[in-house]
Parts: structure tokens; sequence; C-alpha cells
């Protein structure tokens, strides 16, 4: 008796990240600091945002994010953290879109992450830093024409309900 294992499987495992090894190249533990779920108030709106981050655990960490203003859901966005051969990319999805562009992680340490794509007009820069209060300080940057511009804001820690 013979076991046939198809084509696609072959397809799927060549294209896992991996090190020396032979094994799955995993993400850095130090980007387990956004692990969990965050709330903050942004703009003078009343606008609040939702994060939600897995575990790092593997080859890619997987996040949601939504902005809520009056009740109603006004941004979404799924955030996918991943490696690509050596390099660790953050690839955002706003409003579930389909195509979009990634930003390769160049900063890292326990408590900050910066990841930027240089060639993107806005954002450039992604950089996510845990403070010492516990609050996570999220900067994104960028270049609108020609303003610079940067918003950032603050989440605290909350349970996570689903």
């Amino acid at each position: 008796m013979s076991i046939r294992i198809p084509s696609w499987l072959f397809i799927a495992l060549a294209a896992l990240p991996v090190n020396a090894s032979g094994m799955a190249a995993e993400l850095p533990a130090e980007l387990g600091f956004l692990s969990g779920c965050w709330r903050g108030e942004i703009g003078a709106d009343g606008s609040r945002i939702v994060e939600q981050y897995g575990d790092v655990d593997g080859a890619t960490l997987l996040g949601t994010l939504k902005t809520i203003r009056d009740d109603e859901t006004v941004f979404f966005e799924f955030i996918r953290i991943h490696r690509d051969g050596p390099a660790v990319l953050l690839t955002p999805y706003p409003n579930g879109q389909a195509e979009t562009v990634s930003f390769r992680l160049v900063e890292l340490e326990p408590d900050k992450a910066s990841f930027d794509n240089p060639e993107h007009d806005f954002p450039r820069r992604i950089t996510y830093r845990l403070l010492p209060g516990g609050e996570l300080l999220t900067r994104v940057a960028g270049v609108v024409g020609e303003r610079t511009i940067v918003e950032e804001y603050r989440s605290l820690p909350v349970a996570c309900t689903n």
C-alpha cells in the first residue's frame, strides 16, 4: 500500500521560510509585547481604537484593528507580521483590501518594533513601543504631497473578549 501525497502540499511546504536546521523560521520573540488586546482613544471626536494581536508562535503573527466613532466601525484592518526569507514584514490589509504593501522590520528591541517602507507615501514607517506604564504607543509617519504627517495614539491593555 502506498500513500499518495498531493503535489500542492509540496509546493506549500517549499514556500515556507526555513532556518539552517530546516525548521520553519519563527518570528523574533521580542515581538511578544504586541500580543493581547489594546484599546485607546484617538482624535478629538471621541473615536476609539481597538487592536488585538495573537501570540508570537511560529512564522506569522496576526492582528486586527478597528476604529469606532459614534458606535460605528469607520475603519478596520487585518495585520500580518510574517517572514519573507530572512526579512520580517508587516503587511496590513486596510478595510479588507486584497492588494497592499509590506513594511520591513528595521528596528527591534524588547519593547519596540519599527517597520519601514521608504517607497510608500503614507505611511512610510509604523512603530510600536511599549511604554513603562504598560501603554502601547503606535506611531504612523509618512508623506502626503509635500507634508510630513505623524499620527500617534496610545492604547491600554484590556481583557480580550472574543
